[in-house]
């Protein structure tokens, strides 16, 4: 879709997993989480449909996930040149870069969902929600990743560690 003009809509939603299948006591009140990708097919004012979802894995796909469907996003040597606009804004360090046959997708775009009453009762919040598509196939394929805005990387925590000692007082 590069260089595009084509429409994208990214939908969210949550199940609850006793909707789904029956469940023992523990787990009543479980939920998961599904993406819905729509986007213009190549027939005038038709739609096509995306159902993203976990694969044994983090991204939501529209196939099967296998294991090299990602790469660490800190080995992207040139993100900007996998952009529509502009690069994705996350934790880098703990963010994950879907590919499609061994190489990177395309960045679409990038949504932040926060806390609210239409979060809390249809969906999921604080977290951020990153598109991707590819056409290697020939088919248009989307990848969703999400990163969870109250985590807390390693490097993040070990930087905090090193302020709090900083300021502690020291013994005599």
């Amino acid at each position: 879709m590069r260089g595009s003009d084509l429409p994208v809509f990214l939908v969210g939603r949550r199940y609850e997993l006793n909707r789904v299948s029956p469940l023992p006591p523990e787990l009543v009140g479980a939920n998961f989480v599904e993406f819905s990708v729509l986007h213009e097919s190549e027939v005038p004012a038709e739609w096509t449909t995306h159902r993203l979802a976990q694969h044994e894995n983090v991204p939501y796909s529209d196939g099967e996930f296998r294991e090299y469907d990602v790469l660490p996003a800190r080995s992207i040597k040139n993100p900007a040149s996998l952009c529509l606009t502009s690069p994705p804004v996350w934790k880098t360090e703990a963010a994950l870069w879907p590919t499609e046959l061994g190489q990177p997708m395309m960045f679409v775009g990038q949504v932040t969902v926060v806390e609210n009453e239409v979060a809390k009762a249809c969906f999921t919040w604080d977290i951020s929600v990153f598109l991707f598509h590819g056409a290697a196939t020939g088919q248009h394929r989307f990848q969703v990743v999400t990163q969870d805005l109250l985590l807390q990387t390693a490097s993040e925590h070990y930087r905090s560690e090193s302020r709090r000692s900083r300021m502690r007082p020291q013994r005599a």
